[in-house]
């Protein structure tokens, strides 16, 4: 993570989002339905006044840092979706807010955001990876 946030500014714009929010994320290895690599289940707890919410990845499917820093900064933003809605506080209204904000024929959800700043941050990586 510190890594990511010092070669990738998506990365660190995406982490400072979070920070700056009352959304506590927890990264976890772990398998997703439907077999993508990462994913950010409708689980979300409330307590004192912070939600807790969980990214799940594939670590064995994603065989690079710069996949691994990509899937995760797109989950983010994912996240910092559903944190922007202050009424988001539990795992059956996150479901139902992406039901109404990226609603797809699948059970899961998919925004340009989240596609955009995964694509940006894989790059980004690879590009620090080549200067260094």
């Amino acid at each position: 993570m510190e890594q990511a946030v010092a070669r990738s500014p998506t990365f660190k714009r995406l982490v400072a989002t979070v920070e700056a929010s009352n959304g506590i994320i927890y990264i976890e290895a772990g398998l997703c339905p439907g077999r993508v690599l990462a994913c950010l289940p409708s689980w979300m707890v409330s307590s004192g006044g912070n939600r807790f919410m969980r990214i799940v990845v594939d670590r064995q499917r994603l065989d690079s840092d710069e996949l691994m820093v990509g899937a995760i900064a797109h989950e983010l933003q994912h996240a910092i979706e559903a944190l922007s809605d202050r009424f988001v506080t539990d795992g059956n209204k996150m479901f139902f807010f992406y039901r109404r904000y990226a609603p797809t024929a699948k059970e899961q959800v998919e925004t340009m955001d989240a596609i955009q700043a995964g694509m940006a941050a894989e790059d980004e990586w690879r590009r620090s990876a080549r200067r260094n």
